[in-house]
C-alpha cells in the first residue's frame, strides 16, 4: 500500500476504536509479520502515527501468525487492511472470521476464494 492509503486506514482505525467495547491488537505485517511492532490499542491516541515495513504483502504470513499465536474463529476477528496485493493462494487455516478490508475495488484483491467477507475500506473519510 501507498504511505497514504496506510495514513489512510490508521486514521479509519483511530475513529473505529472508540465505538469498539474491547481492545484490538494491531498487527503489522508485510512479506513477514512485524513482531517488534504489535500494540493492543484501546484508545484512539494509541493508533501509531507512521507506517511500519512496507515490502512486497504475503498474505500467508499472518495467517502463520495467528495459528502460531493460538487464534481462531471462536477467540478472534481479523481485519486485514489491504491494498488487495499478494499471492493468489493462502492457506486461512479454518479462519473464518477474516475482513478483508480493501484500498482498492472489491474485485482487485488477488487471493482466490477468500474465507470472510470482502469489504471496500471508505477513503478520505
Amino acid at each position: 500500500m501507498t504511505n497514504q492509503e496506510v495514513a489512510e486506514n490508521l486514521g479509519q482505525l483511530r475513529r473505529l476504536l472508540p465505538r469498539l467495547d474491547q481492545p484490538v491488537l494491531l498487527v503489522p505485517f508485510d512479506a513477514v509479520v512485524h513482531t517488534e511492532a504489535i500494540v493492543s490499542l484501546s484508545a484512539a491516541q494509541q493508533v501509531p502515527k507512521f507506517r511500519f515495513g512496507g515490502g512486497g504483502t504475503a498474505f500467508q504470513a499472518i495467517f502463520d501468525w495467528l495459528q502460531e499465536s493460538g487464534y481462531r474463529d471462536g477467540n478472534a476477528t481479523v481485519l486485514i487492511m489491504t491494498d488487495g496485493h499478494g499471492e493468489v493462494a493462502v492457506d486461512q487455516h479454518q479462519m473464518t472470521t477474516v475482513v478483508w478490508g480493501l484500498t482498492t475495488k472489491i474485485g482487485e484483491l488477488s487471493v482466490c476464494q477468500p474465507k470472510g467477507r470482502t469489504v471496500a475500506l471508505n477513503r478520505g473519510e
